[in-house]
């Protein structure tokens, strides 16, 4: 391909325009359209607040789920610190009651 001079590429403007307009598209966006778009939008955003709303619900039940979890926690530590503060009472009393044995009986003479 041989390259065009300047002069060649300087008449790249059309001198004169077509007489007939170009035909309008009948309704490119029609009214039907633009209502079916806007009914889809209405049911995607409908549905996304359904879902939205049993997220909401199911994650009150966690927390519900947690707060119970974390009272028996709380419960469970009250019940051992009980047990283990009776535990340690009677151990104290059997070592007691053991050192009393060890120091009246005599060791048998050997």
């Amino acid at each position: 391909m041989a390259r065009q001079t300047r002069s060649e590429t300087k008449d790249s403007v059309p001198k004169e325009f077509p007489e007939v307009l170009p035909s309008s598209y009948p309704g490119a966006v029609g009214g039907a359209y633009l209502i079916e778009s806007v009914m889809q939008m209405q049911k995607s955003i409908g549905e996304l607040s359904s879902h939205i709303s049993h997220l909401t619900a199911a994650s009150e039940k966690h927390g519900e789920k947690i707060d119970r979890i974390s009272h028996r926690m709380y419960a469970a530590g009250i019940v051992l610190t009980i047990v283990l503060g009776i535990g340690g009472f009677l151990l104290n009393k059997i070592w007691d009651g053991v050192f009393k044995l060890l120091q009246v009986t005599p060791y048998p003479p050997g």
